[in-house]
Protein backbone atom coordinates (compact mmCIF):
# COMPACT_ATOMS: atom_id res chain seq x y z
CA UNK A 1 0.00 0.00 0.00
CA UNK A 2 1.23 3.00 -1.24
CA UNK A 3 0.57 6.52 1.13
CA UNK A 4 0.97 9.84 0.55
CA UNK A 5 1.19 12.53 2.73
CA UNK A 6 0.22 16.29 1.25
CA UNK A 7 0.82 18.96 4.13
CA UNK A 8 0.19 22.85 3.45
CA UNK A 9 2.45 24.50 5.87
CA UNK A 10 0.91 28.86 6.43
CA UNK A 11 2.32 28.75 10.26
CA UNK A 12 6.08 27.37 11.00
CA UNK A 13 4.90 27.22 14.97
CA UNK A 14 2.10 25.23 14.44
CA UNK A 15 3.97 23.06 11.62
CA UNK A 16 6.69 22.34 14.37
CA UNK A 17 4.31 21.24 16.88
CA UNK A 18 2.35 18.77 13.86
CA UNK A 19 5.27 17.17 12.79
CA UNK A 20 6.07 15.78 15.73
CA UNK A 21 3.28 13.59 15.36
CA UNK A 22 3.73 11.97 11.80
CA UNK A 23 5.73 8.84 11.35
CA UNK A 24 7.17 9.89 8.19
CA UNK A 25 8.81 6.56 7.19
CA UNK A 26 5.12 5.47 6.60
CA UNK A 27 4.42 7.61 3.71
CA UNK A 28 5.83 6.82 0.38
CA UNK A 29 4.99 10.06 -1.15
CA UNK A 30 5.55 13.13 1.53
CA UNK A 31 4.67 16.39 -0.09
CA UNK A 32 5.33 20.19 1.09
CA UNK A 33 3.12 23.41 0.07
CA UNK A 34 4.52 26.65 1.27
CA UNK A 35 2.63 29.80 1.87
CA UNK A 36 5.05 32.03 0.61
CA UNK A 37 3.32 35.07 1.74
CA UNK A 38 3.07 33.95 5.38
CA UNK A 39 6.61 32.02 5.69
CA UNK A 40 9.59 33.88 5.85
CA UNK A 41 12.93 32.29 3.49
CA UNK A 42 14.63 30.84 6.54
CA UNK A 43 12.14 29.04 7.60
CA UNK A 44 11.47 27.45 3.94
CA UNK A 45 15.22 26.88 3.90
CA UNK A 46 14.57 24.79 7.63
CA UNK A 47 11.60 22.37 6.44
CA UNK A 48 13.87 21.54 2.75
CA UNK A 49 16.58 20.67 4.71
CA UNK A 50 15.03 18.75 7.20
CA UNK A 51 12.81 17.14 4.50
CA UNK A 52 15.12 16.94 1.99
CA UNK A 53 13.58 13.83 0.01
CA UNK A 54 9.87 15.61 -0.31
CA UNK A 55 8.77 16.80 -2.90
CA UNK A 56 7.79 20.99 -2.59
CA UNK A 57 5.32 23.46 -4.42
CA UNK A 58 4.79 26.61 -3.38
CA UNK A 59 2.27 29.69 -3.81
CA UNK A 60 1.23 33.13 -2.53
CA UNK A 61 -1.69 33.21 0.34
CA UNK A 62 -4.69 32.32 -2.45
CA UNK A 63 -7.81 29.92 -2.04
CA UNK A 64 -7.39 29.17 1.83
CA UNK A 65 -6.93 25.47 2.36
CA UNK A 66 -7.71 24.30 -1.20
CA UNK A 67 -5.34 25.91 -3.58
CA UNK A 68 -2.63 24.11 -2.48
CA UNK A 69 -4.10 21.02 -2.13
CA UNK A 70 -5.18 21.37 -6.28
CA UNK A 71 -1.11 22.52 -6.64
CA UNK A 72 -0.25 19.18 -5.10
CA UNK A 73 -2.75 16.85 -6.96
CA UNK A 74 -1.85 18.72 -10.15
CA UNK A 75 1.47 17.86 -9.02
CA UNK A 76 0.96 14.17 -8.36
CA UNK A 77 -1.10 13.73 -11.95
CA UNK A 78 1.91 15.56 -14.02
CA UNK A 79 4.51 13.57 -12.64
CA UNK A 80 2.46 9.71 -12.68
CA UNK A 81 2.84 9.76 -9.13
CA UNK A 82 0.99 6.62 -7.87
CA UNK A 83 -0.78 6.42 -4.34
CA UNK A 84 -3.29 4.37 -2.77
CA UNK A 85 -4.62 6.88 -0.35
CA UNK A 86 -3.88 10.99 0.70
CA UNK A 87 -3.84 12.40 3.79
CA UNK A 88 -3.97 15.89 3.46
CA UNK A 89 -3.18 18.13 6.63
CA UNK A 90 -2.64 21.62 6.80
CA UNK A 91 -1.11 23.95 9.99
CA UNK A 92 -4.72 25.11 11.47
CA UNK A 93 -4.69 27.41 14.16
CA UNK A 94 -7.62 26.26 16.34
CA UNK A 95 -5.61 23.56 18.62
CA UNK A 96 -8.40 22.16 19.53
CA UNK A 97 -9.91 21.65 16.38
CA UNK A 98 -6.48 20.40 14.72
CA UNK A 99 -5.99 18.23 17.61
CA UNK A 100 -9.32 16.62 17.21
CA UNK A 101 -8.98 15.91 13.67
CA UNK A 102 -5.79 15.56 12.81
CA UNK A 103 -4.00 13.10 15.72
CA UNK A 104 -6.93 10.39 15.03
CA UNK A 105 -5.96 10.25 11.25
CA UNK A 106 -2.38 9.63 11.87
CA UNK A 107 -2.81 6.57 13.34
CA UNK A 108 -2.26 4.40 10.88
CA UNK A 109 -3.44 1.33 12.75
CA UNK A 110 -7.04 2.52 11.55
CA UNK A 111 -6.24 2.19 7.79
CA UNK A 112 -4.43 -1.11 7.76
Amino acid sequence: MHLSILIQISDFNIWNDIKKNIQFHNYHTIMIHFNTQLLQKNQIDSIKNEFNKAIFTYSQNIGMDIYPFFCQIKYIIQNNIQTDYILKIHTKTNDQWRNDLILPLLNLKLIK
